[in-house]
């Protein structure tokens, strides 16, 4: 039992602090849960629905096109450099940022018409961290 409760909050007549009967308490747990319920009734619009699990899908899936794309644009020798190519007589290298820019612009047409409502430049960022982590190594049995 609790020395000098003030009974201000009481369930089905008996004060949740010291468990004593009280008649006239400032607060009733019913009476809470009354305006707790009351205070998050909102709305949804459903304009704004979308299908979450296949847009994150789609941008994992865009995230892994992107990786083979710049893997095949990879230098053999060195493999942070993008790889020489002949293009229209020149020789230069394809950066990967526009390898990941080609990839990108698709994938954002579809996913705004799965009902995303990001910009392009939240799309770039939502791919880049929707990419897999590795799995971490087993741990080691001891």
């Amino acid at each position: 039992m609790v020395e000098k409760c003030n009974h201000l909050i009481t369930e089905e007549g008996k004060c949740i602090m010291c468990q004593q009967p009280w008649d006239s308490p400032r607060w009733t747990m019913e009476e809470l849960q009354k305006e707790w319920d009351g205070q998050w009734s909102v709305d949804l619009d459903t304009r704004s629905s979308s299908n979450i699990p296949a847009i994150c899908n789609l941008a994992e899936q865009t995230w892994e096109e992107y990786k083979c794309r710049a893997t095949s644009n990879e230098d053999p020798k060195q493999p942070q450099l993008p790889r020489l190519r002949l293009v229209g007589g020149r020789l230069m290298r394809i950066p990967f940022l526009w390898i990941f820019k080609e990839v990108l612009g698709p994938s954002y047409d579809y996913a705004k018409g799965l009902g995303y409502l990001g910009t392009y430049e939240r799309w770039c960022q939502f791919v880049k961290e929707s990419r897999r982590l590795p799995d971490p190594p087993p741990a080691s049995v001891v």
